[in-house]
């Protein structure tokens, strides 16, 4: 923190040097900041020399108006804003479409963006190759990690330089930096970091940057006037219709994301407002069969942009209709909306399609919708859509309400600029930028997503409504607030995602787990108190969502406002946590497939539990997790119920197996089945999908209570099992089986009533909390499955404030450490003690 405040005071003071006439300081700042400004612009336009000159443009604007920054602490944030309008300015002026470099092929990147530069300083075929490698590996990420990475080591910004330039946390810059080298692996990371740091912007850049501002004055840091004469203003209107022409075509393009001059900042009404179902009055306006269509004319006021339609364009229609529209749903909507009746669907008459309505309609393709290039309302939702690349070239829309979809990319939409309402709220979308260029828009939904920042929004000064609750961003520094007169945001409601990944990897030891049930022996707590106790969780849906029925799906239903709210104060207490649901209905494989894209979609949760998942039917249940693997996001946790087998059909799916383990024997397990279980762990933790969340349960003696020196020996037992031989989780609970027993605990309703009406039934799953767990260990050093100097059935492993000793060996074994141990977390002997056979102890540093 006091590093960042450093930062800014350097920037601060340079600004007031310059403003008070010292062109120095401004060439220490043009150097500061320009490799930043260089790679942003590079991100943006794919041409190295157009950067440069981007660049150049970029620190003249901000010298020229330098005088007008009311904040020097947001130099950062304005210099984004400059260089990103200076972008749009160059593509609109060489009449590009905007496109991001994961749509360019990489020999066009390579041709438009680096061959002069390149052959100028390699010409070398090895190098050429690398940089070929290094723009397909880019390829591979998505467009937010791809923008760190480039600033990171092109721009060579810093996290925190990072995080100011475009509005984002430094968090969330550190994850995706940290999850783009994850997907391209640790030697494709350094070659992409090797190739990009190697490129050098020229000197001359700066040397022309300053050469150029020595021929400016600096304006004084007064507050304009409100009024501007109107001989200027004619003067401005003018210029401009000769530059770019008077349509408004570019007059509506030509505006600035915010006021340089703005003497205040805008007053931001944060309003409460429930979740509703968005409906939508039906138009007046209706394109029937056998209407005239008028072409060629202006629908709508301020919108530039393709609006004439040409239908000698249209592609010659395959004679079966599946070829070119294969979603059978959206076939019977389109027909149902043009009245068709037993009339064959055909190509042509989409041109007459205006209007387009399907709520819960289930179409998952609209591969087809090219053709209806007369649409200007189309409200699809909730349906099961993904792919909006139909869309692209449907110029005439003006309505468009997607929400609760299934949508993760929304690239299609950027050359929508007629848009005025846009409804995507209930998505996976993390980046918004394709909507940069859509300035008509008046009505935004973006709620309910996993959008990281809203920069993208900054250009969009039209807007009126505007909804981006229950994201992952929380700066909202850029959003354009002066006309709008709905704004949907709560600061206390979007908190960022830490990835699941990040939450295993970063969790201390022991690590204890819980199913379906708690704590019993912390009766003074709440549920939730208790509960952040474990690092992970699995029951039905929590935080007050439950399952209903409809006739054709389950479907999670309840308050999802409140459910996250109550997730995020669990995660406060514990930001470790992992929620995961427990699907346990027997049926069709669709009915685990939609259940798992429920558990999805409703974004609470980090995935699935799948229970009895071990035995026979072995083909089907991999058909089915190889469809939910399909449909779900990358991260989405699968862990299922194999007992103590191994289950190598199901390793490329499953990220943990749940061991319940089930004693057999009345005095607890034997040396064979613990041997058997260890085997079944170190497979798992090595051939399992990443991240692992193996999870080990030992059944405890219920004749007993589970504070007696017996339970507690087999938790110990079992716990430092788990320590010694994975990375997992662990549990320790009451089990068994028969028509009558007694129990020493409080028990919950529905076991009082079997034990009433005299049910054979399991009672699984409480647990007390032992002390043993309150243990801090900190994190593994050591490696998994380790024998104590070699002594079979002993086992040793390090961790960073301690060790873990398990022993199975048939006799007590004595334990010397590599240094004198402070204390151990039985409680119950000296440090120096042996260790029984059939028994483990945590020794701390």
């Amino acid at each position: 923190m006091e590093g960042h405040l450093v930062e800014k005071e350097n920037d601060v003071q340079l600004i007031q040097r310059i403003l008070s006439g010292d062109e120095a300081a401004f060439d220490v700042l043009v150097q500061r900041h320009q490799k930043s400004v260089h790679a942003l612009a590079w991100r943006k336009i794919g041409d190295f020399h157009d950067a440069e000159e981007i660049t150049q443009d970029t620190f003249l604007q901000v010298y020229k108006k330098l005088p007008t920054l009311k904040d020097p602490y947001k130099f950062a944030g304005w210099l984004y804003v400059i260089t990103n309008r200076l972008c749009f300015d160059r593509m609109r002026q060489k009449n590009l479409t905007i496109q991001s470099l994961e749509d360019t092929p990489v020999e066009e990147v390579e041709r438009s963006s680096y061959t002069h530069h390149v052959s100028e300083q390699r010409h070398t075929e090895v190098t050429e190759r690398r940089r070929a490698i290094v723009k397909k590996l880019l390829e591979k990420l998505p467009e937010s990690e791809r923008t760190v990475m480039i600033l990171h080591y092109l721009g060579e910004m810093t996290v925190k330089e990072i995080s100011k330039f475009l509005g984002v946390s430094a968090n969330a810059i550190h994850n995706r930096l940290y999850r783009a080298r994850k997907r391209l692996q640790e030697e494709e990371a350094l070659l992409v970091q090797e190739v990009l740091s190697g490129v050098q912007i020229p000197t001359s850049v700066g040397q022309n940057i300053m050469q150029r501002v020595a021929d400016i004055k600096l304006a004084p840091q007064t507050t304009p006037k409100p009024v501007i004469p109107w001989i200027a203003f004619g003067t401005a209107f003018l210029l401009l219709a000769l530059l770019f022409g008077a349509s408004n075509q570019y007059l509506t393009r030509f505006q600035r994301p915010y006021s340089f001059e703005a003497a205040s900042e805008p007053t931001i009404a944060i309003i409460d407002a429930p979740v509703v179902l968005e409906t939508d009055a039906k138009p007046a306006l209706r394109s029937q069969v056998g209407q005239d269509t008028a072409l060629n004319q202006r629908t709508g006021a301020d919108l530039h942009g393709s609006e004439t339609v040409s239908t000698t364009e249209l592609t010659m229609q395959p004679e079966n209709i599946e070829a070119w529209m294969p979603d059978e749903n959206l076939r019977r909507v389109i027909k149902s909306e043009l009245k068709l009746g037993d009339i064959p669907l055909e190509i042509e008459h989409l041109q007459q399609l205006e209007r387009l309505l399907s709520m819960d309609g289930g179409i998952e393709s609209i591969v087809g919708l090219e053709h209806a290039v007369n649409l200007k309302f189309l409200h699809l939702a909730p349906n099961k859509i993904s792919d909006l690349t139909p869309l692209a070239n449907l110029h005439n829309l003006r309505i468009l309400k997607l929400y609760l979809n299934r949508l993760v990319d929304i690239s299609p939409l950027a050359g929508l600029v007629g848009l005025e309402t846009l409804h995507i709220s209930n998505n996976r979308i993390v980046d918004i930028s394709p909507l940069e260029r859509l300035v008509n828009l008046r009505d935004l939904r973006l709620d309910h997503n996993r959008i990281e920042y809203f920069s993208p929004l900054a250009g969009l000064t039209k807007l009126q409504i505007l909804r981006i609750n229950d994201n992952w961003g929380i700066d909202i520094s850029s959003v354009p607030t002066s006309n709008l007169t709905e704004f949907l945001y709560d600061p206390t409601f979007n908190i960022p995602e830490i990835p699941n990944r990040d939450r295993i990897m970063a969790r201390q030891y022991p690590s204890v787990f819980a199913a379906w049930h708690n704590i019993i022996n912390l009766p003074t707590l709440s549920w939730d108190e208790r509960l952040v106790y474990h690092d992970l969780y699995f029951s039905n849906p929590m935080f007050g969502l439950h399952w209903r029925w409809t006739p054709t799906k389950m479907k999670i239903s309840g308050n999802f406002r409140t459910a996250k709210q109550q997730r995020d104060t669990m995660l406060k207490e514990n930001p470790n946590m992992i929620f995961l649901v427990g699907i346990y209905h027997y049926g069709t494989q669709d009915t685990f497939v939609q259940q798992a894209i429920e558990v999805d979609k409703c974004g609470i949760y980090d995935g699935i539990f799948l229970n009895w998942w071990q035995g026979d039917r072995v083909d089907a249940k991999v058909a089915i997790l190889q469809k939910i693997r399909e449909v779900v996001r990358d991260d989405f946790l699968i862990i299922v119920n194999g007992l103590r087998s191994k289950a190598p059909h199901l390793a490329p799916y499953v990220n943990g197996t749940f061991m319940e383990t089930r004693r057999y024997h009345p005095q607890g397990y034997t040396h064979t089945e613990l041997q058997e279980i260890e085997g079944a762990l170190l497979w798992s933790e090595k051939n399992l999908r990443s991240p692992q969340i193996n999870s080990l349960e030992g059944w405890g003696l219920a004749e007993e209570p589970l504070d007696s020196p017996r339970n507690q020996q087999w938790m110990r037992v079992f716990t430092t099992l788990s320590l010694t031989h994975s990375d997992g989780y662990v549990s320790y609970v009451t089990g068994i089986s028969s028509l009558t027993h007694t129990h020493h605990y409080p028990i919950w309703e529905g076991h009082s009533n079997e034990h009433a009406q005299g049910k054979l039934h399991d009672h699984t799953h409480q647990h007390y909390w032992y002390d043993f767990w309150s243990a801090d260990l900190g994190q593994p050093v050591g490696g998994k499955g380790q024998l104590y100097r070699g002594r079979e059935g002993v086992f040793i492993r390090e961790f960073a404030n301690g060790w873990a000793v398990y022993n199975r060996s048939g006799k007590a074994q004595q334990i010397q450490l590599p240094m004198q141990a402070t204390g151990v977390a039985s409680g119950i002997t000296s440090t120096s003690h042996a260790v029984p056979d059939l028994d483990g102890e945590i020794y701390l540093k």
